[in-house]
């Protein structure tokens, strides 16, 4: 249980760390760095996460993919989520996200 205790603390922090990171709302027209990226990664056809990133680092976009929409605010990251992961979001993140949400 401390385990869970300390990952949802950790998944909080990084919640508030990446609002920090996401546009302010005078720069909306600027994107942050994540965005940039996974504009990138729009880029890239005929391919998968798995071939691009490995196993490992796939589902840890899935993840932060999952996590940023809750944080920035940007449709960037769902839109990814459905090219790279066809719309399955993370499920383990999303239980956790959810559960801060409510708190």
């Amino acid at each position: 249980m401390a385990s869970n205790d300390a990952e949802t603390a950790a998944l909080k922090e990084e919640i508030d760390r990446t609002k920090g990171i996401s546009p302010r709302p005078k720069f909306k027209s600027k994107p942050c760095g994540m965005e940039k990226c996974v504009a990138v990664l729009h880029e890239l056809t005929g391919t998968s996460a798995k071939a691009v990133f490995g196993t490992t680092d796939a589902m840890k976009l899935r993840s932060s993919l999952t996590l940023f929409p809750e944080a920035s605010g940007s449709h960037l990251f769902e839109a990814a989520i459905e090219r790279w992961f066809g719309d399955e979001k993370d499920e383990a993140t999303t239980r956790i996200v959810d559960s801060l949400l409510v708190a």
